[in-house]
């Protein structure tokens, strides 16, 4: 599996996971807690392998500097929310942090695989499809120390980031549902 394959289908399923947890009540605690532990988990160690492996990859080429400081960006941002969204027990803030995360997952995934995935030097780096297992393994990694840390935090407080999300790109605005179902049909007929 080539990386470009891997990360469509990981974006697929964070957005996925977004939406069996917003399909969750306050009553289903249980299920909530082991969607959003899930959500958190993949969402930050999905961000830290994709820094790790695929920018790391794409920094060759000047011509991305722009694009690489946009993702990262994003990518901050997505652990605000992610992390923020463990602290969070009133019913409608969870909510609204929810989708506000939803509209910053698919942002990013947009500008990722318009952009960044389809550039020539990360084809060229993964012309025998090892960054696909580069990132698997960077993924891994993480998930693992991220257990860990969750593990201490559990003995205590949660220490994770509660400043407000407000904060917008001036060219960030609501992502409907159409547009997401408009890219995710160009994405499965790409060739």
């Amino acid at each position: 599996m080539h990386i470009l394959e891997l990360l469509e289908d990981e974006h697929q399923r964070l957005v996925d996971v977004v939406d069996a947890l917003a399909h969750t009540t306050a009553r289903q605690q249980k299920q909530r807690g082991a969607l959003l532990e899930e959500l958190v988990r993949e969402l930050l160690a999905h961000v830290e392998a994709e820094r790790e492996v695929v920018y790391e990859r794409l920094q060759v080429d000047p011509s991305v500097e722009g694009l690489l400081a946009r993702a990262r960006a994003e990518h901050s941002r997505l652990e605000r929310l992610g992390r923020g969204l463990l602290q969070i027990v009133d019913e409608g803030a969870f909510r609204a942090r929810l989708a506000t995360l939803r509209g910053a997952i698919v942002g990013h995934v947009v500008d990722d695989e318009r952009a960044l995935l389809t550039h020539p030097a990360l084809r060229e780096a993964d012309a025998g499809g090892g960054l696909a297992l580069a990132f698997l393994a960077a993924k891994d990694a993480f998930g693992e120390r991220y257990g860990s840390e969750r593990e201490r935090q559990k003995g205590g407080e949660d220490k994770a980031d509660d400043r407000p999300d407000d904060e917008r790109r001036p060219d960030e605005g609501p992502l409907e549902e159409t547009a997401w179902r408009a890219f995710a049909h160009e994405r499965a007929h790409r060739a």
